[in-house]
């Protein structure tokens, strides 16, 4: 072979590799594509299925044979593992519903139910909205379906647990605290029931739950009726209940109100209790009703009546244990009424001795304190989850040192930067706080010159004051001694002179205003019934002028003087402090009349 047919085979060799990478790359991208579509198709299932659930799930709780049709009709085989348990959960919330509320469903036991399997899926995955859901179906089926009150309030709390986990407006949050409520009023523990009830209230308002908001505002009510509580709150709740129950158009829960709200009355009508109870009764068919028949039946003394009401009661039938007891005592009553004293005994044997069985087998101490244990194991959970994460703290210490070593330095280059910077800020603050303690003796130092001019003033005025007192007392004494020598017209030029015109007591007041922050202003401001007068006598006194004094200045007698300081209080809009220290103070004498009193002496 030469050389030419040796580089044809091999340009042929190479032309059938490329070849073949070629179909390979297109084999290979066609899987890839096939993968991706079905992918894609089993996701836009998935989404179409978590749709749907959503749907069913809003339905159960509005329309529940809608709910119940569209669960119904969903493959089972083409679901997912997920949306599989959720539709098996939603099956067992439609069917708990429906035996509760329209008794069409059938009363299963939980171990033949799948919902043990749903709770044990969903811890396992975590999925805590959908377990708080699945332990409240489990919880309520315990409750009302097995009547196991302390097995349902532990799993109930559970999901209380599990609340701040569910989406808002879930209806699910406030149908766990009303079935709690619930359970406490069965054990007659009225303020448990009270709080819970409250904290359902919420839930069901922020959804414009009208048939469950009524009944969380009935069991408050209840809860004040039955227990302690205060009547005006019990009849506020009371009403809030009968409007809910109106806006859900439920005449049963209306009566059912109406029975309890006329029971709360002192001296409660018995036609009206007797006429609601028979309504619910026999138009409504609620059979529990009948004891509160038999009751007041059995208070009016009509046996057969109360006998024939007795009978639509089963006491296996009741469901809780106060319920039963309540039952027992009526039939006990019921005999001895009759003359049956042997039967009636033995009744009331019965009640006590399942009385004594509950407090030893399922008390309400157990049933109360569950969620305490409950509380207790959830601690000891928390516990020995930090002790977890101290372990692996432990681990990661290690992997840290070397950051810890770099942020070190970081550190000190910081902390280098950050000190010269302090000590930048150190010396501004310093010679602030230099410049700022010149200022304020400054500002001390103007201070005291202004006090010492105000004094100066204040004295100025006095000695003034106290020359033209003096020689208004020597005009008025030279006046006295000759009154009969001093013709009429010089003795009002005397007069005249003797008295301070109104422009000097303008003069007054304008320095005394300015020797004593501008008093006289702002007190006439503050009490506008203080007339001038009544401000100049306040100023004179308060510059230390006696009664005396202020009437020879203002040229009027004693008593008008001392009317002048007598009404002074009287005249002030409020308590002025100021005004009543100058009036309380004692004042000086004047020292013309000292210099008078010593000529006297002598």
């Amino acid at each position: 072979m030469n050389k030419k047919e040796v580089f044809n085979s091999n340009r042929q060799n190479r032309h059938m590799r490329g070849l073949r990478r070629v179909g390979l790359s297109l084999f290979y991208m066609l899987f890839i594509y096939v993968i991706i579509i079905s992918a894609g198709c089993a996701n836009t299932d998935i989404m179409r299925f978590s749709d749907v659930l959503n749907e069913a799930e809003n339905l159960i709780w509005q329309n529940l044979d809608s709910g119940l049709s569209v669960l119904n009709e969903l493959p089972y085989e083409q679901m997912g593992e997920e949306e599989q348990v959720r539709l098996q959960m939603l099956r067992e919330l439609g069917s708990l519903r429906a035996y509760q509320y329209t008794q069409r469903g059938e009363s299963r036991s939980t171990k033949d139910s799948v919902i043990q399997n749903i709770v044990t899926y969903y811890r396992q995955t975590s999925d805590e909205a959908n377990l708080c859901k699945a332990l409240y179906t489990l919880g309520t089926i315990q409750y009302v379906e097995q009547k196991d009150l302390i097995t349902a309030t532990r799993t109930l709390k559970e999901a209380q647990y599990y609340i701040p986990y569910l989406e808002y407006g879930s209806p699910y949050a406030g149908m766990i605290y009303l079935n709690l409520a619930y359970m406490a009023a069965d054990e007659q523990l009225y303020s448990v029931m009270r709080s819970y009830a409250q904290q359902a209230i919420p839930f069901f308002r922020q959804n414009d739950d009208h048939l469950h908001l009524c009944a969380a505002y009935r069991d408050v009510a209840y809860a004040d009726l039955y227990g302690d509580g205060q009547r005006e709150t019990m009849m506020q709740y009371f009403d809030s209940a009968m409007a809910e129950a109106g806006l859900a158009h439920n005449d049963v829960m209306m009566y059912d109100i109406l029975f309890h709200k006329e029971l709360s009355e002192a001296r409660p009508d018995t036609t009206q209790l007797l006429h609601y109870s028979k309504l619910l009764c026999d138009s409504f068919g609620i059979k529990q009703n009948a004891g509160n028949i038999v009751s007041i039946y059995l208070q009016k003394g009509e046996t057969e009546e109360a006998e024939k009401y007795l009978r639509v009661l089963s006491y296996d039938t009741l469901s809780s244990q106060w319920s039963k007891e309540q039952f027992i005592m009526h039939r006990s009553r019921l005999l001895l009424l009759k003359g049956e004293k042997d039967s009636a005994f033995h009744e009331l044997e019965r009640m006590y001795g399942t009385r004594v069985e509950q407090l030893t087998a399922d008390s309400r101490s157990r049933a109360y304190t569950i969620s305490r244990l409950y509380d207790l194991e959830r601690e000891q959970s928390r516990v020995m989850q930090l002790e977890i994460d101290k372990r692996r703290l432990r681990g990661g210490i290690i992997g840290s040192i070397a950051a810890i070593v770099i942020a070190i330095l970081i550190f000190g280059l910081v902390y280098s930067y950050s000190r010269q910077k302090n000590v930048r800020i150190a010396l501004q603050a310093e010679m602030q706080h230099t410049l700022d303690k010149k200022e304020k003796e400054y500002l001390l130092f103007k201070n005291e010159s202004l006090k010492k001019e105000l004094n100066d003033k204040r004295k100025a005025l006095q000695h003034y004051l106290y020359a033209r007192l003096s020689l208004t007392s020597a005009l008025s004494r030279y006046v006295e001694k000759r009154e009969d020598d001093i013709p009429e017209s010089a003795g009002a030029e005397l007069h005249e002179l003797m008295v301070l015109t109104e422009k000097d007591w303008e003069q007054f007041d304008h320095d005394y205003n300015e020797a004593s922050n501008n008093f006289m202003a702002r007190k006439h401001k503050q009490h506008p019934r203080l007339t001038t007068r009544d401000l100049r006598y306040i100023a004179l006194y308060s510059l230390g002028f006696d009664n005396i004094d202020i009437c020879l200045l203002f040229d009027i007698g004693k008593p008008a003087g001392w009317n002048i300081k007598t009404n002074l209080p009287y005249r002030l809009s409020e308590k002025d402090q100021e005004i009543e220290d100058i009036l309380n103070s004692k004042p000086r004498r004047s020292e013309f009349r000292e210099k008078r009193k010593k000529q006297k002496t002598y």
